[in-house]
């Protein structure tokens, strides 16, 4: 559904009268009422917000550059930049756009350039330039505007990761208020690991739905036979310990971002259909059942 269709068929849809309403009468009286009220305003209005979690270096940006199939995002430009990367819809002109905002003196600045530069800021950052290092620690937020259809339904927003330093785990926590749908990239040499656990207990103490995806398969999975043995023993060890309830699907899928070729190309094919099954073309269902949970969540909060 397109995103025009969606706010037409949201549009009178009483929750989202109600909370703009409440939103006008409380005027910023009650932060937590305006911040809900807020919320449903905008899952009614805006593309979906997909966030993509996980530790540091379970490949969340080479997932979404293989989900896009697109050279999008950087995929090591320091480990200890912090710096969430949203994938926006390029209107008409805007193809090939990276917007860059700075922490300045006294304000967040925003500069734009062109994809080329952004590819160029990459590199100049893996050779460990000080200048460019110092740079990347002030950058805040970036906007790469791509022409792909996906991203008229939803936005998806890369995220530095966790368990890497304290830096990196406070912006990524700070983008979980405006999550819409997590998807959660666990690495299949080390999968579910207490600290995973313990970032998962959180996002669902905030009600975040969240899909898993299990990365780098390859490397203990040579074919067919081997997948299906791996993907069935993981499933039963996530079932085990407990690991599986934190997600919607139940199902674990099993890809590698890195490894190309027939096999591997069309597991990753598989896991995007189901996606898309689920979540991807459901914008308009999920915006229905997140504008529900927000609005019991309202409903608590004026109550008490």
């Amino acid at each position: 559904m397109s995103q025009s269709s969606k706010k037409e068929l949201l549009r009178y849809d009483q929750r989202v009268v109600a909370a703009k309403s409440i939103e006008k009468v409380v005027a910023g009286q009650h932060a937590s009422i305006s911040e809900i009220a807020a919320r449903i305003r905008h899952l009614a209005e805006a593309p979906l917000t997909v966030v993509v979690l996980g530790e540091f270096s379970a490949g969340k940006s080479s997932f979404l550059n293989r989900l896009l199939a697109a050279d999008a995002l950087p995929m090591a430009i320091l480990p200890k930049t912090a710096t969430l990367t949203r994938l926006v819809h390029a209107g008409q002109g805007e193809v090939g756009r990276v917007e860059i905002d700075r922490r300045g003196a006294l304000c967040i600045e925003t500069e734009v350039i062109s994809h080329q530069d952004f590819s160029e800021l990459q590199r100049a950052a893996k050779v460990h330039d000080i200048t460019v290092a110092q740079d990347l620690g002030r950058i805040r937020e970036v906007r790469v505007f791509l022409d792909e259809p996906l991203l008229t339904k939803l936005q998806l927003v890369d995220t530095p990761g966790f368990n890497h330093d304290q830096a990196m785990d406070d912006r990524t926590l700070g983008i979980l208020d405006s999550a819409d749908i997590v998807l959660w990239i666990t690495d299949a040499v080390q999968p579910a690991k207490q600290t995973e656990f313990e970032k998962l207990r959180l996002l669902k103490a905030r009600g975040k739905r969240i899909w898993l995806i299990v990365n780098k398969a390859d490397v203990n999975v040579v074919d067919g036979t081997a997948w299906e043995e791996s993907r069935r023993s993981l499933e039963a060890y996530f079932s085990e310990i407990g690991f599986l309830e934190f997600f919607e699907s139940k199902t674990v899928e099993l890809i590698s971002c890195r490894e190309t070729g027939e096999f591997w190309d069309g597991k990753f094919e598989q896991a995007k259909a189901r996606l898309g099954n689920e979540i991807f073309n459901q914008d308009a269902t999920w915006s229905h059942r997140l504008i529900s949970d927000e609005w019991e969540r309202l409903k608590q909060t004026l109550e008490d």
